[in-house]
C-alpha cells in the first residue's frame, strides 16, 4: 500500500512535468499569419485570401500549463560542473522545489485535432468555416500528494494527509464553427465565430473530504467523501454500503467503422460555443489586440452517471 500511493502520486507529478515543459506552445502561432491564430482571435485573419485545411497535415494544437514550477525549477545546471541535473539529484536543492508546491496545484491540457478548415475572403470580409476534434483535461493536485511523490509517505506517519483539493475533469468534444471578420473601422477589425458543440464524452469528480491517515505501522486508512459524474461509456460498480468497488468501461460493441463513426462523431450531447475578438493597428508597427474564446456550454445527456 505504501509504494501504491508514491507510485500514484509519482505519476501525477510526471505530468506537471510535462505540462512545465510545453506550457507556450500556443503563443508561437500568434505572430504568424496562418489560419491557426483564429484560434486565439476571431478577428484576426491569415495572409491568404483562401486556404483549405484537411485532416492529419492541417495541423494539431497541444498546450499544457500549471500554477506550480517551471522547467528551470526541475532542470538546472550542477553547482560542481556543467551537467544538467533534476531537481531530485543528491547535489540539487530540493527545498527549493518543495518551496514551489501550493495547497493547490492547478494542470491543464488542451489538444484540438483539426478535422476540415475553409476560409476565404469577400471584399474586406473574411469568412471561415472549420470542424475540430477537442480533448482537454484538468486537475488540482493537493500540496500533500505532490509532497508524497517527492519524500514518500515516512513525515505523514502518525498524521493525515489531506487531499480534499483533489479535482479532475476531462471532456471530449466535436465542434462545428462559422467565423467572421471585418474591418469596421480605419484601424479597428473584429470577428466573431459562432460553434455548434457535440460532446462524446466527459468525466469529473466533486470532492467533499478526502484524507488518509497513515498509522505507526505504515496501515493507511481512507476516509472519502466524494462523487464521480460521467456521460460516456463508463460505469461504477457499488457496494451495499453504497461505496465504490470499481469503475470500468462498459462493452461496445461496433463491428464496422461506421458504428464507431456514429458514436464519436454523432450523439446526443449538444452544445454551443462563440469566440469573440478585435484587432487595433495603434501605429504600423504596433498592434493590440484582445479575445474572449471558448464560451459556451454542453448539456450532457448521453449515458450520464
Amino acid at each position: 500500500m505504501k509504494n501504491l500511493f508514491k507510485y500514484l502520486s509519482a505519476i501525477a507529478l510526471g505530468l506537471l512535468f510535462t505540462s512545465g515543459i510545453l506550457a507556450q506552445t500556443g503563443q508561437t502561432a500568434y505572430y504568424m499569419n496562418l489560419p491557426q491564430r483564429m484560434d486565439m482571435n476571431p478577428a484576426f485573419i491569415p495572409g491568404n485570401r483562401v486556404y483549405v485545411e484537411l485532416p492529419l497535415i492541417s495541423g494539431i494544437n497541444l498546450s499544457m500549463g500549471n500554477n506550480f514550477f517551471r522547467l528551470s525549477d526541475v532542470l538546472m545546471k550542477s553547482p560542481y560542473n556543467d551537467s544538467i541535473i533534476t531537481a531530485f539529484h543528491p547535489d540539487a536543492d530540493i527545498e527549493n522545489f518543495l518551496s514551489k508546491i501550493r495547497k493547490a496545484n492547478k494542470i491543464e491540457a488542451r489538444t484540438k485535432f483539426q478535422l476540415l478548415g475553409v476560409g476565404f475572403a469577400v471584399g474586406k470580409n473574411f469568412f471561415s468555416i472549420d470542424v475540430n476534434m477537442n480533448l482537454n483535461a484538468y486537475g488540482v493536485l493537493p500540496g500533500d500528494l505532490v509532497r508524497l511523490a517527492v519524500e514518500g509517505n515516512e513525515q505523514f506517519v502518525g498524521s493525515s494527509m489531506n487531499f480534499s483539493s483533489l479535482g479532475t475533469s476531462a471532456n471530449m468534444y466535436r465542434e462545428i464553427g462559422v467565423g467572421f471578420s471585418r474591418p469596421i473601422m480605419d484601424n479597428l477589425r473584429v470577428g466573431v465565430k459562432g460553434k455548434l458543440l457535440f460532446g462524446t464524452a466527459s468525466v469529473s469528480t466533486k470532492v467533499k473530504s478526502l484524507e488518509i491517515d497513515v498509522s505507526e505501522d505504515y496501515i493507511h486508512t481512507l476516509n472519502a467523501d466524494m462523487s464521480l459524474l460521467s456521460s460516456g461509456p463508463v460505469a461504477v460498480a457499488t457496494n451495499p454500503e453504497n461505496g465504490i468497488d470499481s469503475i470500468y468501461v462498459r462493452d461496445m460493441e461496433m463491428e464496422s467503422f461506421s458504428e464507431v463513426y456514429d458514436y464519436f462523431m454523432r450523439g446526443g450531447n449538444v452544445g454551443l460555443g462563440l469566440d469573440l475578438g478585435a484587432q487595433y493597428d495603434l501605429t504600423d508597427r504596433i498592434k493590440l489586440s484582445a479575445s474572449i474564446t471558448d464560451i459556451g456550454y454542453i448539456k450532457w445527456k448521453r449515458e450520464a452517471s
